[in-house]
Order: C-alpha cells, then sequence, then structure tokens
C-alpha cells in the first residue's frame, strides 16, 4: 500500500494506490465509524453497523441519503444514453417459498413525464398516504388537479364535452362522468 503525493506545489494530487490482485479493505477494529470528508466538511460516514450515509452522519437506514437543499434530487440513476432507455430502481422482496427473489420493479422517469411500472405478473402500483385521513394530490404545476381522500376522488374540473379529447379521456356528460 502506497501513499502518493505529487510533487508538482501546494494544490497537486494524493492518492491511495493499491498493487497486485489481493483485496484493499479499509476496516476499523472497534466499534467506530468510517467517514470520508471534503473541504473540511463531513460528506459520507459508514457506522459501524453499516449503515451508510451520504449528506448525513447519523443514517437510520441502510442507504439513508441527504440533499443539501429543497427539491434537490438526492440519488440520480441514468439510463443507458439512449432513447429508449430508462432510469430504473428495482426493488426486490424474498418471494413467498424463499426460494429467489421477486422484483417489483419501478421505472420512475422517461424523460417525458412521470411514469410509474410494476414488472411483477398481476402486479399494481399503490399510492398510499399512510393513513385513512391522509390525501393523494395529483398536481400540474403546483395546482391541483385531483385528489383522493377518505376514498372519494375529486377532480378540479372536468370537459363538458369531448371536443379536443383522446382515447381514454374523462368528461362530464350533464354530472355522469364518462371515458371517451
Amino acid at each position: 500500500l502506497r501513499l502518493i503525493r505529487n510533487n508538482n506545489g501546494p494544490n497537486a494530487a494524493s492518492a491511495i494506490q493499491h498493487r497486485g490482485t489481493g483485496n484493499l479493505i479499509i476496516s476499523t477494529d472497534e466499534a467506530a465509524h468510517i467517514t470520508f470528508e471534503t473541504d473540511s466538511t463531513q460528506r459520507m460516514t459508514i457506522l459501524a453497523n453499516g449503515r451508510v450515509g451520504i449528506g448525513t452522519t447519523g443514517p437510520s437506514y441502510p442507504l439513508q441519503v441527504h440533499a443539501d437543499a429543497i427539491y434537490a434530487p438526492g440519488i440520480l440513476v441514468r439510463g443507458a444514453a439512449i432513447a429508449s432507455a430508462w432510469g430504473r430502481i428495482d426493488v426486490q422482496n424474498r418471494n413467498s417459498g424463499n426460494t429467489g427473489w421477486d422484483s417489483g420493479g419501478f421505472i420512475f422517469a422517461n424523460g417525458n413525464g412521470l411514469a410509474m411500472r410494476s414488472d411483477v405478473t398481476g402486479g399494481y402500483i399503490a399510492l398510499d398516504g399512510g393513513s385513512s385521513t391522509s390525501t393523494i394530490k395529483f398536481q400540474i404545476n403546483h395546482a391541483d388537479v385531483a385528489r383522493v381522500r377518505n376514498g372519494t376522488l375529486n377532480i378540479a374540473s372536468v370537459p363538458t364535452s369531448t371536443t379536443g379529447l383522446s382515447t381514454g379521456d374523462i368528461w362530464s356528460d350533464s354530472g355522469t362522468l364518462k371515458i371517451v
């Protein structure tokens, strides 16, 4: 193991370099954390219990990421650089027979908006507010277009004719909702 410091001034790069085919192990022998800092600020922590925090020094989950601004993305998942590639987060659960893992894959963004998909046969997408009094809002440009609360769907406005609508759109025929 070598610690290398280039000799080209005070802003020269430094490196920890491992040569050979054996593993490089960074460890603590006691119940201590491992921290990574840049600009004298702690950026990433690995707790003694194995939890990893990025942007937080006390992660409560196996991986916890905190962005440093409102609406700043904490994690970016990017698909291949081709038009049909989607970023994907694959969530897997142990199947009922404990013989393997079932995929509950989510695809969140396709570049044209938001899409969610379950790759499980017979799977579904659930939006759950967490309690019977929660409200799930659907918004466009920060304005409510629909809400679901206590099992009731409220739609902000519904067209009263089919003019300009596409197949699958909802419209109101004298107070009765219909699908084009």
